[in-house]
């Protein structure tokens, strides 16, 4: 009779820690997966907002060598070169084009092997969109891929969208012209009475 009310209290007393244990457990194991949900939320939110702001920084980029009058947007070569160079300054921004009213693209694009081309698609070679591969200071060399005559790179949305709306802004999804990869990218309409 004397060992039963022992052993009693002895399992009541490992049960009730033994389930006060559980539920903290639960909880601590609870409040840590919600510090880590949100620790890693604002992360992803803080890698968001500096690779969105990154291509309007590449606007106030050309916008201030535009008004300095450093690249003659009449000049398709110099426009090229000019975005050439700013790909090693901007190492997230996979390519930067110019494209104007007249059909005609200028660009440069990092490859992924981190090479650097030029693409360019002019009246010269009747609208074909041609990629050459670069000399380290920006200049063309060989052709390693040509397109179909009469591209338009206007009817792409890094160009309609943003004249569109008149104003710098996102565009939608679209796949890169070799099929291979999807893109999103920013565009920015130029007002000039020389283009």
């Amino acid at each position: 009779m004397l060992i039963v009310p022992f052993v009693v209290q002895t399992v009541g007393a490992v049960a009730v820690v033994g389930y006060l244990s559980y539920r903290n457990g639960q909880k601590a194991v609870n409040d840590v997966a919600t510090q880590l949900r949100n620790d890693i939320s604002d992360r992803i939110q803080e890698n968001l907002t500096y690779l969105v702001a990154i291509p309007f920084q590449t606007f106030e980029s050309y916008d201030a060598t535009l008004s300095q009058n450093r690249i003659d947007l009449n000049n398709g070569r110099d426009v090229e070169k000019f975005l050439w160079k700013q790909l090693p300054a901007f190492p997230h921004v996979a390519a930067t084009v110019f494209v104007n009213a007249n059909q005609e693209f200028f660009g440069a694009e990092r490859q992924e092997d981190g090479a650097l081309v030029i693409r360019a698609s002019e009246v010269e070679n009747n609208h074909t969109l041609t990629t050459y591969t670069s000399s380290p200071e920006g200049e063309r060399r060989e052709i390693t891929n040509a397109g179909k005559p009469n591209w338009d790179p206007r009817k792409r949305p890094y160009y309609k969208i943003p004249v569109q709306k008149k104003q710098a802004v996102w565009g939608t999804v679209y796949p890169h012209i070799t099929g291979e990869f999807l893109y999103i990218a920013a565009g920015k309409p130029i007002y000039s009475n020389s283009i």
